[in-house]
């Protein structure tokens, strides 16, 4: 059964030279954050990035969507 979940878009992550994004579905930002961990192997300077977009709200929620908890789409920054 789908749950609803928030969307987590999230800007200026994935940076190679340029910023890239990453869409998630989650309940919460904890279960995000270990999404995002889980997919790009908790790579210190992804986490980074990842917690000061966070930190400079560098990101957009839709309250309630119906899908399952995940990665939906992400795009490496490019240079």
């Amino acid at each position: 059964m789908i749950e609803p979940m928030k969307l987590f878009i999230i800007k200026k992550v994935l940076y190679d030279y340029t910023p890239g994004m990453c869409v998630i579905a989650a309940h919460d930002l904890d279960q995000c954050r270990e999404l995002f961990a889980h997919k790009f192997g908790r790579k210190v300077e992804f986490m980074d990035e990842f917690d000061r977009s966070i930190t400079n709200k560098n990101y957009r929620l839709v309250d309630v969507v119906n899908c399952n908890a995940g990665i939906i789409s992400y795009e490496y920054g490019g240079g």
